[in-house]
């Protein structure tokens, strides 16, 4: 095991504990990682700039919070990288893939295969832990199970048609997003008629 990378994912785990998201580390960081990893193999890409990429993408967030976490990110990516002695080339290669892997900003698009790659694993992600997006919209949006079917639709959607970029991520995780529409579509239909009714979450 290379001993630099090691550090870094020590360092991530003692800021996910730090700041009560070490959940963060199994429902999204591992699930990343275990796409990222097949992609790169697919596209011979670099295996150290995926990997450093998909344990610092969103250090931003786990510090700062969601808001503009790609940008917090980057800088912070980069201290850590230099801290831990990487080269300048590395360092903003890395930085690319944190800066672009929301797809976010249409004129700061992913480019580089490496960042085409963290891009799509991180929204490859969300197809994994579907459940979490209706925990989080019944009991920390306080949303009913029409008004939850519909935002974790949006959320799924978006994932689906605007960042899994490469269509070898489509593939892998295709029979995961049309279960979700599936499952959706039969919830919605079984609502009909019906007020909307709220979930209760212990």
């Amino acid at each position: 095991m290379n001993r630099k990378m090691e550090k870094i994912k020590e360092l991530l785990r003692w800021e996910l504990r730090k700041n009560n998201r070490m959940y963060e580390w199994n429902l999204h960081l591992i699930i990343v990682k275990k796409y990222a990893d097949r992609l790169a193999e697919i596209y011979n890409a670099d295996k150290e700039i995926v990997e450093l990429s998909v344990w610092l993408h969103d250090i931003g967030k786990i510090r700062y919070g969601e808001i503009n976490h790609h940008i917090s990110g980057a800088q912070d990516a980069e201290v850590i990288l230099r801290d831990h002695n990487y080269p300048q080339d590395v360092i903003d290669k890395v930085k690319e893939c944190i800066l672009t892997h929301r797809c976010e900003a249409k004129d700061k698009q992913p480019e580089g295969i490496e960042a085409k790659i963290l891009a799509t694993a991180n929204a490859m992600s969300k197809m994994d832990v579907i459940p979490v997006f209706f925990w989080e919209a019944c009991h920390e949006m306080g949303l009913g199970i029409r008004e939850s079917c519909d935002w974790v639709a949006e959320e799924i959607e978006r994932n689906w048609s605007r960042k899994i970029i490469l269509p070898e991520g489509k593939d892998m995780v295709r029979d995961k997003y049309d279960a979700f529409k599936v499952i959706v579509e039969t919830t919605r239909e079984s609502l009909n008629g019906e007020k909307n009714v709220r979930l209760q979450v212990t």
